[in-house]
């Protein structure tokens, strides 16, 4: 029936909905104390960051904006062959002039809509946005509006650094997993490029 049909393809397309966000990084601040041997020490902070702006970029809706929707979606449609990726904003309030970021983890926590092998949940990965996007605007073919990406869906070296290590996963019910991103080398990359900002692009494919 065209009905059961058109629900199974939406089913599909929401491969993973991102319920609640959030960045903890563990930050080095040095502290030269000019004493007789001039000895150097540091201190060690503990920063959790929400996240200041989040949505996805289809292939499916190259020039759509999808800010105001209610749930981040990413992974791959099967029976379409297109992707959604989800873009990340959190603020920051680090320079690379006296902090070092030691280690970063971003968390997510998902509703798994559908698993390509049963009982296995997908894979996701990060990297930094290198261009400066405007959540507002940004589409899978355009950073802003009349602007485009290097390369469509953020695949041009002066859109992102590479993929980075792949996620674990926790599940928690039967659908819902809590997604775990090592991001500490995207983190302190966007630190030395003296960003007020923390910008990850999440993909479910990236690093095939």
């Amino acid at each position: 029936m065209p009905y059961a049909s058109e629900k199974r393809r939406a089913l599909t397309a929401i491969f993973i909905v991102f319920l609640f966000i959030f960045s903890e990084i563990l930050v080095a601040e040095n502290d030269v104390q000019h004493e007789l041997n001039d000895r150097q020490t540091a201190a060690y902070s503990l920063y959790q960051y929400s996240s200041n702006a989040e949505t996805f970029i289809s292939l499916q809706d190259p020039d759509d904006n999808f800010n105001s929707a209610n749930n981040n979606l990413i992974g791959v449609d099967s029976l379409l062959g297109t992707e959604t990726r989800g873009l990340y904003r959190f603020i920051n309030n680090l320079t690379s002039a006296s902090d070092s970021i030691i280690s970063a983890e971003l968390t997510l926590t998902c509703e798994v809509a559908t698993e390509a092998l049963p009982g296995t949940p997908p894979v996701l990965y990060p990297a930094t946005i290198i261009a400066n996007f405007a959540p507002l605007e940004v589409t899978w073919n355009e950073i802003a509006d009349s602007i485009n990406w290097q390369s469509p869906g953020i695949e041009g070296t002066s859109d992102r650094t590479v993929w980075d290590t792949p996620s674990t996963a926790t599940q928690l019910s039967s659908t819902i997993h809590e997604y775990s991103l090592n991001v500490t080398k995207l983190a302190q990359t966007s630190l030395d490029l003296g960003r007020n900002k923390f910008d990850f692009v999440i993909s479910a494919i990236g690093g095939e």
